[in-house]
């Protein structure tokens, strides 16, 4: 059986310190079995904190990145 997405937050984000984009994007990746490459990662690194300004929350940030490489071809 597949994981959840919500198994595998905690991991990524309070046991290896990343910020929430990437943590949302990672957890993702792992339980919907994306097989998104290392660079994809490194580019959600910005949009932890809201892109810095607390603007828009990372963790949707990191969502519709998930969901865009899930749903569009």
């Amino acid at each position: 059986m597949a994981k959840k997405v919500t198994e595998c937050l905690h991991h990524y984000f309070h046991g290896l310190g990343y910020n929430c984009a990437e943590t949302t994007l990672r957890a993702a990746d792992e339980a919907w079995e994306l097989h998104l490459p290392e660079e994809a990662f490194r580019l959600m690194g910005g949009f932890g904190g809201g892109m810095g300004v607390q603007g828009v929350c990372g963790a949707v940030s990191g969502g519709v990145a998930a969901l865009s490489h899930y749903y569009v071809h």
